[in-house]
């Protein structure tokens, strides 16, 4: 059986009454990598109730899109393996 090693990632971007962001990975990842993230409003407005989907996704980035605007931030995880 073939040993794997992984790459994780993880950041946060932050929104302000914004819906759309593009994610630069700091190091590619060898394969696509799956995605997951989790919305904080930092404002305490209310606004952290959204869904999240992903599109675009390579081994350098992806796009996050956010269901509604939010003032706050998103915190994600990629990981792939190789």
């Amino acid at each position: 059986m073939a040993n794997l090693g992984f790459i994780i990632e993880t950041g946060e971007e932050s929104f302000s009454d914004e819906n759309s962001a593009t994610i630069t990975f700091e190091r590619a990842h060898q394969n696509l990598p799956s995605i997951v993230a989790t919305p904080y409003d930092s404002a305490g407005n209310q606004q952290a109730s959204i869904s999240i989907n992903y599109r675009n996704i390579t081994t350098t980035s992806f796009v996050m899109e956010l269901s509604a605007p939010l003032t706050g931030q998103v915190h994600w995880k990629a990981q792939s393996s190789f």
